[in-house]
């Protein structure tokens, strides 16, 4: 009787380890994404970046409650064909903030030879990593959606 307990009691822990494993590999890729593969696209961008007022938001989702990333997914077209793109901002709302920008066109660009790679425009920073001047046709984003 006692072999047999010793057996399950090792897949039991076959499992945590393996479930652990699991766990660990999927940080290890979450973190390589964040620190390593989102930088370099948007650096793509940044160097050979054309700029559109065509992206429009379609769909907002808060990853948790207890930050402020949101996961923005928007459309845009260039030269006929539809893009569409999903990005991850880290930006603390107003109340009724997120519900403002739904459905909003606002700037993008996106790398000149690979228009598959862009980069929406909604905060002030992200206009001056790309060197460019927020537009006073925009403060109404400074006002009433992002909480200071």
């Amino acid at each position: 009787m006692l072999k047999k307990y010793y057996k399950n009691d090792l897949s039991i822990r076959h499992v945590g380890y393996l479930i652990g494993s699991i766990l660990i590999i999927l940080t290890i890729n979450q973190c390589y994404n964040s620190y390593y593969v989102v930088p370099k696209k948007k650096n793509l961008v940044r160097l050979s970046q054309v700029l559109s007022n065509a992206g429009r938001i379609v769909e907002i989702n808060s990853l948790r409650r207890t930050t402020e990333v949101s996961a923005f997914r928007y459309i845009y077209h260039i030269d006929g064909k539809k893009y569409s793109n999903k990005i991850y901002l880290g930006i603390k709302f107003q109340s009724h903030g997120s519900s403002y920008l739904m459905d909003r066109t606002l700037p993008i660009v996106y790398e000149k030879d690979n228009p598959d790679n862009s980069w929406l425009l909604i905060k002030p920073e992200d206009f001056e990593y790309f060197d460019l001047r927020f537009p006073d046709s925009l403060n109404w984003i400074k006002m009433d959606v992002i909480k200071d």
